[in-house]
């Protein structure tokens, strides 16, 4: 040990912190404050289920969805982007995708008819029986 040095100062080189570990440690502090910053520039999107109008900011950058009561594809647009629309106003017109459905649901309402046809027969015979033990 030089006489000079005290035991101290040996202690005190030992202990500093490295310099590499002291840029890292700049460099994490500035990217803590930085990508925030930078985050709020990004581009988001919002989504929301809700009832009520539709309002689209930007119609362009957006797909809008509109719900039907049955799966189909867009045969015709009776509106155009912009157009002003009241209640009731038809928008466009839809085509099913199942070409069969109209004719599973004639079936469907000529089977449902048939059955009520049967139950009615089967009331006026329960009618005629309670009017014949009468």
């Amino acid at each position: 040990m030089s006489p000079n040095k005290k035991p101290l100062d040996d202690s005190m080189t030992l202990g500093k912190t490295p310099s590499f570990v002291k840029s890292i440690f700049k460099i994490q502090v500035w990217l803590f404050f930085i990508i925030p910053v930078f985050a709020l520039f990004l581009p988001w999107q919002q989504n929301i289920t809700a009832l009520g109008k539709v309002t689209a900011f930007a119609p362009f950058e957006r797909v809008q969805t509109i719900d039907a009561p049955i799966q189909g594809v867009i045969s015709q647009w009776h509106v155009q982007e912009a157009s002003i629309v009241k209640a009731g106003d038809l928008l466009l017109e839809m085509r099913d995708i199942d070409p069969k459905f109209k004719n599973r649901i004639e079936s469907q309402r000529d089977n449902l008819s048939s059955r009520l046809q049967a139950k009615k027969d089967e009331l006026k015979s329960y009618q005629m029986q309670q009017k014949n033990l009468r």
